[in-house]
């Protein structure tokens, strides 16, 4: 087996826990569809690929969030719908990195995209059971920073490089960015079991938040924008 399952946090997905999964769950697609109704609406193509890459990330992890569930009340197949889990999960980091390269941070020259898509490939070759799981999950886990460290990286990059007019509703977003990958941290494996006294309740807590901080200002501020108004 891949990770062990937090069995011994018998609250986990239950009661409250599962409640607040469940609607962190529904606010990613809503944050998804006022993302495509941004991408329909843009004129610049610049602003249609933002809208629509935030669009893929929000539908995509809110998918990999009910196979990770589904994997909790299932330990036969575990493994298996851990990793559809992380296809998904990947899937939805690919579009948003591609875009921060190809518009944000071209000198980049589409690194970190072809990092995220080894790593797409590994998860896709272990469900398949054409890799070790083990290496699999090694190889994912020293890979992931890059392509994470990436969007942090522009974020803050963009954030100090902002005309004073714009900064504050651009480390909002970096700060929106940074709880979302937080929280999803602190619902790992290695967090649940490391840290067993810390109420499980704060990872989803913290996601709310920052998804609506994010998904409300992003949806007001579109990237054309930043980029235009920052060096």
């Amino acid at each position: 087996m891949i990770d062990i399952i937090p069995s011994a946090r018998v609250d986990y997905y239950q009661g409250i826990h599962l409640v607040l999964w469940i609607i962190v769950i529904i606010l990613f697609f809503i944050g998804s569809i006022l993302f495509l109704i941004g991408a329909l609406k843009a004129e610049l193509k610049s602003t249609k690929m933002g809208y629509l890459s935030h669009c893929v990330y929000c539908s995509f992890y809110g998918i990999a969030r009910i196979f990770f569930m589904i994997a909790f009340f299932n330990s036969e197949n575990y493994d298996f719908i851990m990793f559809i889990g992380y296809v998904f999960a990947t899937l939805s980091i690919i579009f948003w990195v591609f875009f921060l390269e190809k518009y944000i941070v071209e000198f980049t020259k589409k690194i970190f995209s072809i990092i995220t898509v080894v790593i797409l490939a590994l998860s896709v070759f272990s469900m398949l059971s054409l890799l070790n799981r083990y290496d699999a999950v090694f190889l994912i886990n020293i890979l992931t920073p890059f392509s994470v460290g990436l969007i942090f990286f522009v974020y803050l990059y963009i954030t100090i490089k902002a005309k004073a007019t714009v900064r504050k509703k651009v480390f909002l977003l970096f700060i929106g960015v940074f709880l979302i990958y937080l929280g999803h941290f602190m619902d790992t494996e290695f967090f649940l079991n490391a840290f067993k006294t810390i109420p499980i309740e704060i990872s989803p807590i913290l996601m709310l938040i920052e998804l609506s901080i994010f998904v409300l200002q992003f949806y007001n501020f579109p990237y054309f924008y930043i980029k235009r108004e920052t060096i």
